[in-house]
């Protein structure tokens, strides 16, 4: 799926992939398989996509060491609700936050599920 190699591809989407686990900021990241759908009305008929990303970083032993990380993704819009004056709308950090803190053991048991080689 083109766009989502794309968006693999993109530099800051990198280096928050390397931020997982131990992970050097040197890592190579590529798009594996990837799955897109668009859900009802709990996304609001939006695009959504599970991209399985494989990981090449080099351990601090100097070894190479292939991994694999989910990234769910999901279409962003501009909020429709009103803020406050004076606020300042969130840039998605907390919420990038959370999801690597939940995906981290996801990403662990599809290591562990995927078969050798």
């Amino acid at each position: 799926m083109a766009i989502t190699r794309a968006l693999v591809g993109q530099e800051d989407i990198r280096k928050r992939v390397a931020m997982l686990s131990t992970r050097d900021d040197h890592c190579t990241v590529s798009s594996h398989d990837a799955a897109f759908w668009v859900k009802g009305c709990s996304s609001l008929g939006l695009w959504r996509a599970a991209v399985l990303v494989d990981v090449i970083h080099t351990t601090r032993k100097g070894k190479q060491r292939r991994s694999r990380c989910l990234l769910d993704v999901k279409q962003a819009v501009d909020a429709s609700a009103p803020w406050a004056p004076g606020t300042v709308a969130p840039d998605g950090e907390p919420a990038f936050t959370a999801s690597v803190a939940s995906a981290a053991g996801a990403a662990d048991a599809v290591d562990e599920a995927a078969p050798p080689g």
